[in-house]
């Protein structure tokens, strides 16, 4: 194993897939890739939850919110990875980026999580690691994480 792909969105279980994928990489000496996917879908985007205000925005303007989510969705994911990984954002579907990207640049193995932010987006769409799986012919470590702590 030569290049692990993790997809990261700031949900719980993509940070504990960040780990896991950090102690392959240590395991391994395989290369890392964190992924953040901004997604173009309606229904995706209401879980970055804008507010009534920020759905007036320029599209510039929530364009930047957009990037500054995934920049912060990146750093947490390579904390919680322990090790050194190169960091990309696309934008786009996430299940089909992932595979794209996954598929087109020589990835040995995705480490992602069971699920994401994606609730109501789930209902309508269907999981985006159910998608990975079934539509990837990379293997797919699927992570599930216990709930997180209440605060």
């Amino acid at each position: 194993m030569k290049k692990i792909l993790c997809p990261v969105d700031g949900s719980h279980e993509s940070l504990e897939a960040a780990r896991r994928a950090g102690g392959l990489v240590e395991t391994y000496g395989a290369e890392l890739t964190l992924l953040h996917v901004v997604p173009l879908s309606f229904f995706q985007l209401l879980n970055y939850r804008p507010t009534m205000l920020e759905t007036d925005l320029l599209p510039s303007q929530l364009e930047e919110r957009l990037e500054a989510q995934a920049e912060e969705h990146l750093k947490e994911a390579l904390e919680a990875c322990g090790c050194q990984a190169e960091t990309l954002k696309r934008l786009g579907h996430p299940a089909e980026v992932i595979v794209e990207v996954a598929s087109h640049h020589g990835y040995d193995l995705i480490v992602m999580g069971h699920r994401g932010l994606g609730g109501l987006s789930r209902l309508v769409l269907g999981s985006v690691s159910a998608q990975v799986v079934h539509h990837c012919p990379t293997s797919v470590l699927i992570v599930k994480a216990d709930p997180p702590p209440e605060a």
